[in-house]
């Protein structure tokens, strides 16, 4: 099960609920049924991340840029280096950009522990 966020209207006030539900359309379906008008639904993602130690962190990004420096695409650059180290954020991030998310998406909704200003 996962948590989503649903914001609504009711009684032209905006009110913001926490759903449980098996997916995004169960959610809804949930939301519906209550009947509110729903103005965005998002999953809720735990905040369990592992952040990288520093030399890690770079080392990551060196490598990154290297293996697309070489000639390959960003998303088979990622797929190198999960393969050489099995790290299971980057098979996260590797999916996200397999579901068409652009990159900062991608790094974003794998919980790798990046603020705003790291994405940048």
């Amino acid at each position: 099960m996962k948590f989503y966020e649903v914001e609504f209207l009711k009684n032209n006030q905006n009110y913001t609920k926490t759903i449980k539900a098996e997916n995004l359309n169960t959610a809804q379906a949930k939301a519906l049924s209550k009947n509110w008008k729903i103005i965005n639904i998002k999953e809720i993602q735990k905040s369990n991340f592992q952040r990288l130690k520093d030399e890690n962190f770079i080392l990551f990004f060196k490598e990154l840029a290297l293996l697309c420096e070489v000639g390959l695409s960003v998303q088979e650059a990622i797929r190198e280096l999960y393969l050489m180290h099995s790290c299971k954020i980057m098979k996260k991030i590797l999916d996200n950009l397999i579901l068409a998310q652009n990159l900062n998406q991608a790094f974003e909704n794998a919980n790798f522990g990046l603020n705003r200003a790291e994405l940048a």
